[in-house]
């Protein structure tokens, strides 16, 4: 058998999804809470929230999305973009009534200062058109003005005839904006028709780290909070998916359960990665002979299988040749999810060698197409371009860490550079941040005058931008790579 088919259902999950449809019905009902969903990585916890999605269409609600990445923490209120772009295309894709009258009560709820969430999501500006410029106000009037209007807009979306579930992933890599922008949505308050998931690592979340003294705040403020925490399976969940995984029949499956779940501990995502690494290594296969699965994992094989799912990964990737595992490495550079059109462009390769390198099994495995979409804007990168997805962060670090660290400062300055000679002038100010990182990454091997003076510009320019964002600490960052440009 050349393919093993693992079942992409959820194993032991059943109070879980029940806690969240009741968290859903609630909202739909007018009420609003922030629910967090605290857990290991690979636990589960995307997985299980994304169960929600199909609950949240049949009952004519939105579901969007977005998480914080590991690279990318500079960017303001990365991952709150990312969920508002998937709102912006999904407002845009009803039909012509739908669309013209999401248009006009947006423009109605932000009037002046509806240029606030097109600097946010440029995609906004090809749905409500040119907006007047933002006039200058103090920072304390620009952190009201920006929270004023992230809730007058979620106010127009969130109602009773299509509540709102917005799903943050990631939030132990959040900056100090997004945690602000948390505390000012007035969940339960202002907005209703709303539910707020906020997922992240619990292990990785201190004494000191931002997320607690945010909970702290939101809960003396009478936001309503629940949580659902998610942990790692009970074996006899690891022996369902071996059974189901493993048809007609497996030899001894008990067994190899018992090392499954030794090496893994239950840890769902680490679970089905570990199987299909097995089944890559030929330590397990379907005999044609006796009709069933048979595998052989002796004790010094067993001692040597990976210990996580960063180092199994690792693996699979140096089983590639050198140009393909370079074309991980280099998508992992782009963040999480990455456009097709901008790997082409960084790798020197062409869009259809890229589409055919993820087209294999072994990379469908670690990356997935994400989007394809094609908007009305005149600019050329939303015009219909791939955006893919890596599977999970342990598969982005693993492709990340290929590269090795004297070499990373190098190959992020060859991005950005790559980046601003080939986008247009409006992609480049769309993408202004991760442009000013990938060359302040490389800043001291920078020599050229004319070239320093050029990146001083771009992290005036970001210092600019995440100022009116009001995301002043990472304006703030900006200036500082601009100062030392100028020593």
């Amino acid at each position: 058998m050349e393919h093993i088919i693992i079942p992409e259902k959820l194993y032991g999950r059943e109070k879980e999804i029940s806690v969240l449809k009741e968290s859903f019905n609630r909202a739909s009902r007018g009420y609003a809470e922030v629910l967090l969903v605290p857990g290991h990585s690979g636990a589960g916890k995307t997985a299980l929230v994304n169960e929600l999605r199909q609950p949240v269409k049949a009952g004519n609600g939105f579901f969007i999305s977005g998480k914080f990445e590991q690279y990318q923490r500079n960017v303001p209120y990365f991952a709150f973009r990312q969920a508002l772009t998937e709102l912006c295309i999904e407002l845009q894709s009803g039909d012509e009534q739908q669309y013209l009258r999401f248009k006009t009560e947006i423009l109605q709820a932000l009037g002046t200062q509806a240029q606030v969430l097109i600097d946010l999501v440029p995609e906004f500006e090809s749905f409500l058109g040119m907006q007047p410029p933002l006039g200058l106000i103090s920072p304390q009037e620009a952190r009201h003005r920006f929270a004023e209007v992230m809730r007058n807009f979620l106010g127009v979306v969130s109602r009773p005839e299509h509540p709102l579930v917005l799903f943050i992933d990631d939030w132990q890599w959040a900056g100090i904006a997004s945690f602000e922008l948390l505390k000012q949505l007035q969940v339960g308050k202002t907005l209703h028709y709303l539910l707020v998931i906020v997922a992240y690592r619990d292990n990785e979340i201190n004494a000191g780290h931002l997320l607690l003294s945010t909970l702290d705040e939101l809960k003396r403020n009478d936001v309503p909070i629940e949580e659902l925490k998610v942990k790692n399976i009970a074996k006899n969940n690891v022996d369902k998916i071996l059974k189901d995984t493993l048809l007609p029949k497996a030899e001894n499956l008990s067994h190899l359960a018992e090392i499954v779940y030794n090496k893994t501990r239950g840890n769902p995502f680490f679970v089905k990665s570990l199987i299909l690494f097995l089944f890559d290594s030929k330590l397990l296969w379907y005999d044609d002979i006796q009709k069933c699965w048979t595998w052989k994992i002796e004790k010094k094989e067993e001692n040597i299988l990976p210990d996580n799912v960063v180092e199994l990964f690792g693996k699979k990737l140096h089983r590639l040749s050198k140009n393909d595992s370079n074309l991980f490495s280099l998508a992992a550079c782009l963040g999480n999810r990455f456009n097709i059109e901008n790997l082409s462009i960084i790798s020197g390769r062409s869009v259809s060698d890229c589409l055919k390198i993820f087209s294999s099994d072994q990379a469908k495995e670690m990356i997935m197409p994400l989007l394809q979409h094609k908007s009305n804007s005149p600019k050329k990168d939303r015009g219909g371009f791939e955006i893919f997805k890596f599977q999970h962060d342990s598969m982005q670090q693993a492709s990340f860490s290929l590269i090795e660290t004297d070499e990373r400062p190098r190959i992020l300055l060859k991005i950005g550079r790559l980046l601003l000679s080939k986008l247009a002038p409006e992609q480049i100010n769309d993408r202004l941040f991760e442009i000013a990182d990938n060359l302040n990454s490389g800043i001291e091997l920078i020599s050229d005058t004319e070239e320093r003076v050029l990146l001083l510009e771009l992290n005036m320019k970001a210092a600019r931008k995440a100022y009116a964002a009001t995301a002043f600490s990472s304006a703030l960052q900006y200036y500082r790579k601009a100062n030392l440009l100028l020593q």
